[in-house]
């Protein structure tokens, strides 16, 4: 998935305009979803409270799977939003106004042997 989110910054995606934005705010829903389900464990990790029996660790790891992803599409935690924010500031081209400092191109120290 992180595959996925770094093609799209880098326009690689192979799809154009609403296409490869569309793709782009799914791959950020994905990994607002991957990040809430590793909450999800951890947190049920700490409070020993997992599922007991057969196959209880497997149920329990697709049933917070399967909550990640709502919680994902149904609120707004703004973790998709704000890496898909990130996506397209990146993606743009900086000019010399837009970086720190203003002055364009950034030299290597050449102080030290490398």
């Amino acid at each position: 998935m992180l595959h996925r989110i770094g093609a799209l910054a880098a326009g690689q995606a192979g799809a154009t305009g609403n296409g490869q934005g569309a793709a782009a705010e799914k791959a950020c829903e994905e990994m607002e979803a991957l990040f809430l389900k590793q909450l999800l464990s951890e947190m049920r990790r700490a409070s020993g409270t997992t599922l007991r029996g057969p196959g209880g660790e497997i149920y329990q790891e697709l049933f917070d799977q399967e909550l990640a992803r709502h919680l994902a599409g149904a609120s707004d935690l703004g973790l998709a939003r704000m890496v898909q924010q990130q996506l397209q500031r990146s993606s743009a081209p900086a000019s010399p106004q837009q970086i720190p400092g203003g002055a364009g191109v950034v030299e290597p120290n050449r102080s030290r042997p490398v």
